[in-house]
């Protein structure tokens, strides 16, 4: 909002994020205040209201006068746009800044008085104009130009479902690019090599570049996030657009004539809930070509200080950074240069030197039992100019940290820990639980331990204490890199794998995010519940690790068992996916059932997430790309895979969703999901190579698939040093930015085939439901989610089914009160929504049914299951409907009224009484009345 000018607060501390000669915009480095309220009483308290804003514009006149306050980077923006626009090119010719300065403070004092919301109804007023398109409202509009034989200049509107360009010569047409259209989204250089700074969008028919971008990166950025989201709704589409109202729901569509379909006694193929899937198994190796990001639910306009330091830490992808702060760590009195991040619920620092070897801290806030100032350790050789020293006491060790700005550091940590002693999430830490784990028998099956592994666990345990010794251990650990890399690569000790894998997996710090609590309470809350999700499970229970006795006796299979049903309920979305038991079952061999809940949910959640979701979208993804790296790394087992055709998904599917366990000895498999959980899942792909690789003489001598599937099945070709000496060295050659890409592209594909397997199943089994075409139905499918696109959901609510309508029910344009009794009738009693099933099996009735059909329809609307007979208001509403359809016009009240009270009389009902459906039909079907009233209103017409 624009602010009356007013001298800039200097108490607050501000970033510039634009400038230019005459005004900049500034974003405060601050505490959030959600939830922080103790925080900000240690601040010093704002003496005008801008300092309450993180965003504001700021005159470079001597005073510095702010003239423009905002929340978020999108409402400044539109601020500074207009700047640009309307007083930028008034200022340019003076010669004098006092007289320009003068004239902004004028006019932005006028504008201070005006409606705040005037810029953003001017938007959305100048887009409601330019496109038609309902229910869309403006994010934004970027100047720019489109690169197509000649540069058209113009305006880009940008939507959450449309890209929408205007350009500014009235030669050139204007147009919309759907987002569910668009294949990639890429930043390039224009036709010609004329401008660097273009993004370039391809969609299924054709590609633009867009150029001439004052901020590229901001643009693209955006435009990526809402792709993303659009992939989302495509996603969700395959699984909510159904064929028909599921059985017992009410939709009075059910109930119409039979005679309305082509064939009478026909019943979908798909059982009640069944729902269309993809079956990854059946895709071959030689159909695949390009993979996952977890879509943001929330458009962020603004860009994270730190865009990877969740990653960078291994902290949920929900954890909120606050601040990072240049900051020097002392460590054995020497310090160490790097960066200080603080986040809602963590404290984390990061070195940046020049040696060999860098660390990394990572701090919740729940462990810290202390937070003190002292000027007795400080560094003599530091930086900083400060003399204070901020030391944070945890369980195990003291961190202390030096910062150029102390008290500000300070006040902020100290402030989150205080606020998070009053919410009661300080607890004791309990990390280091433990159980046994491996049980003798295991242990002496050399199928899946060698004779040695004793040994091995003695020599690592040496070198584990030596590393703890010096660098502390579990969640107060420093990790020293690449030393703690090569040793977790060697192996972890099996008591520490429990502690380790909660820690390196981010589930520890998961669940520092929740109240205390938190898998107890899932428990307890649905412990009298059922689901689809819980019935699976139980089938499951006796297939994991059956010959363990752990899993022999009930408290095994019980631990199992509420672990899994709590993440059920905790991520409805996931649920329950086969192999999940699989997982959880080996670790419950190393950690308590709360720690294993958390470690599960870091799983599916942050590590590898979509892999178990209902489509397996994320394992079907990650199949391609480990197809695509095949190609790449090792070309003749790719090759001989197509000239066989392997489908790679056969063997591929179950090392991704099982992690290994059961394709490999358990000793190997361990030692995977330690680098696994540490790494990320590049260790999946590398260990997925390396197998081929260790195995490419024998792939290649066999000459069908069924011997290649069999070679590589076999555990006993496989020596497990070999292959992780293998597997480390694709680790190295395939970095995190490729990995991301080719998920990227891959994940875009994947929905995309996902989304037309789900059309045109779905249009094939309403072919046989309706009398409509394939090219009718194919028209009638885009034009459905041209409308939903921008909901969000593939239904229709009311506003939504009234757009629509505009263009399919034009004859019912002007009486909402047979469009309310049209949707009423077949929409989803449990959501209020109607599918794009039940509205095809309306229309088919409604344009291709005969007069006897399209009058019982007509009819039904206007009843209901309590009352399925009709006074004779009802009956008139049943009527005038019924002619709009035939005729395309209305009716004259006068004569419809007469009409009706004959159709009574001859019916022979009483004033008040209600004629039922089938006495209406012999009335009117049987006799010619209704015939003898559409010819009357013909005559009338003529």
């Amino acid at each position: 909002m624009w602010v009356s000018p007013q001298q800039i607060d200097n108490s607050c501390k501000w970033e510039i994020i634009i400038s230019n000669e005459y005004f900049e915009t500034l974003k405060k480095i601050r505490i959030p205040q959600l939830k922080l309220s103790k925080i900000m009483t240690l601040f010093k308290a704002p003496t005008i209201e801008p300092c309450n804003s993180d965003f504001q514009i700021v005159m470079k006149n001597q005073e510095r006068f702010v003239i423009a306050i905002a929340d978020s980077l999108e409402g400044i923006s539109i601020h500074w746009r207009w700047i640009e626009q309307n007083i930028l090119p008034l200022v340019e010719h003076s010669s004098k800044d006092e007289d320009i300065f003068l004239f902004c403070q004028i006019k932005f004092e006028v504008l201070s008085r005006l409606d705040p919301s005037d810029l953003e109804v001017e938007l959305q007023h100048t887009f409601t104009m330019l496109f038609d398109i309902p229910n869309e409202k403006p994010i934004d509009v970027f100047d720019c130009s489109l690169w197509k034989k000649y540069n058209r200049f113009g305006q880009l509107f940008v939507t959450k479902s449309f890209l929408c360009f205007n350009p500014v010569s009235s030669n050139d047409s204007k147009f919309t690019i759907p987002m569910q259209d668009i294949v990639t989204i890429s930043k390039a250089t224009s036709h010609f090599g004329v401008s660097n700074n273009a993004i370039r969008i391809l969609t299924k028919q054709q590609e633009f570049f867009f150029a001439s971008f004052k901020k590229r990166d901001r643009v693209c950025e955006l435009l990526e996030q809402l792709f993303q989201q659009s992939l989302e709704r495509a996603l969700e589409a395959t699984d909510l657009i159904r064929v028909g109202s599921p059985k017992g729901s009410g939709s009075y569509i059910s109930k119409l004539s039979p005679q309305s379909t082509n064939n009478s006694n026909h019943v979908s193929d798909l059982e009640e809930g069944e729902q269309l899937d993809i079956p990854p198994n059946l895709i071959k190796a030689s159909e695949i070509e390009v993979a996952s990001l977890t879509v943001p639910k929330v458009i962020k306009r603004e860009k994270s200080l730190a865009s990877n330091f969740n990653s960078l830490f291994r902290l949920p992808s929900n954890e909120s950074l606050v601040f990072e702060i240049p900051c020097s760590m002392l460590l054995r009195s020497t310090s160490f240069k790097g960066k200080l991040y603080i986040s809602l619920n963590f404290v984390c620092f990061r070195s940046h030197t020049n040696r060999r070897s860098e660390f990394s801290v990572i701090l919740a806030f729940r462990e810290i039992q202390k937070i003190v100032k002292d000027k007795t350790s400080v560094d003599p050789n530091s930086v900083f100019d400060s003399d204070e020293t901020i030391i944070l006491v945890a369980k195990r060790r003291r961190y202390c940290f030096l910062t150029g700005e102390p008290e500000f550091v300070f006040k902020s940590i100290y402030g989150l820990w205080e606020e998070r002693l009053i919410e009661g999430q300080i607890q004791p830490d309990n990390f280091n639980m433990g159980i046994e784990c491996i049980c003798a028998e295991l242990l002496n099956d050399r199928r899946n331990f060698s004779a040695n592994y004793a040994e091995q666990q003695r020599y690592q345990r040496k070198l584990w204490k030596a590393y703890s010794d010096r660098y502390g251990s579990g969640s107060c650990m420093l990790e020293v890199n690449p030393e703690l890399r090569d040793l977790i690569r060697a192996g972890i000790p099996d008591e520490l794998r429990g502690n380790l894998w909660q820690y390196f997996s981010g589930a520890f710090a998961k669940s520092c995010t929740v109240p205390n609590g938190y898998y107890q309470n899932l428990l307890t809350r649905f412990s009298m519940q059922e689901s689809t999700a819980t019935h699976e499970i139980e089938k499951d229970l006796g297939r994991s690790f059956p010959d363990h006795p752990f899993y022999q006796s009930e408290a095994g299979i019980q631990s199992l068992r509420s672990v899994l049903t709590a993440y059920s309920w905790r991520n409805e979305k996931v649920g329950y996916c086969q192999s999940l038991n699989i997982v959880c079952a080996l670790f419950l061999l190393f950690m308590s059932q709360q720690s294993a809940f958390w470690t599960l949910s870091a799983l599916c959640e942050e590590i590898v997430p979509d892999h178990y979701t209902k489509h397996l979208i994320g394992s079907i993804v990650d199949q391609r790309v480990l197809n695509q790296l095949l190609s790449q790394h090792l070309p003749a087992v790719y090759k001989h895979f197509e000239v066989v055709q392997v489908p790679l998904g056969m063997l591929a599917q179950p090392w991704f969703l099982c992690l290994f366990i059961g394709s490999l000895p358990m000793e190997t498999t361990l030692n995977i999901l330690d680098c696994f959980f540490y790494e990320g899942s590049v260790i999946i792909f590398s260990v997925a190579l390396g197998i081929l690789k260790l195995l490419s003489d024998l792939i290649l001598a066999q000459q069908d698939a069924e011997g290649v599937i069999d070679i590589v099945r076999d555990r006993n070709n496989i020596q497990s040093n070999k292959l992780l000496n293998a597997a480390f060295k694709f680790v190295e050659k395939i970095p995190a930015s490729q990995l991301q890409e080719l998920r990227l592209a891959h994940r875009i594909q994947v929905i995309r085939e996902a989304e037309d397997f789900a059309k045109w199943g779905k249009l094939r089994e309403l072919q046989e439901l309706t009398k409509f075409s394939e090219e009718e139905l194919d028209l009638l499918y885009l034009r459905f989610m041209s409308v939903v696109g921008s909901s969000g959901k593939p239904a229709l609510e009311f506003p939504l089914f009234c757009n629509l309508c505009g263009d399919i029910f034009s004859f019912w344009h002007d009486r909402k009160d047979i469009l309310v009794a049209f949707f009423a009738a077949i929409k989803n009693p449990q959501t209020n929504l109607i599918d794009f099933g039940d509205l095809v099996i309306a229309l088919s009735c409604i344009y291709k049914g005969t007069l006897a059909e399209r009058f019982e329809f007509c009819f039904k609307i206007n009843s209901t299951i309590e009352n399925p007979n009709l006074d004779q208001g009802d009956f008139y509403k049943t009527l005038d409907a019924l002619i709009r359809i035939e005729t395309k016009t209305d009716i004259t009240a006068i004569r419809l009224n007469h009409f009706v009270t004959m159709v009574f009389e001859k019916a022979e009902l009483k004033t008040g009484g209600k004629i039922s459906l089938e006495d209406a039909k012999k009335e009117i079907i049987d006799k010619p009345l209704l015939d003898e009233l559409l010819r009357m209103r013909q005559t009338v017409e003529s």
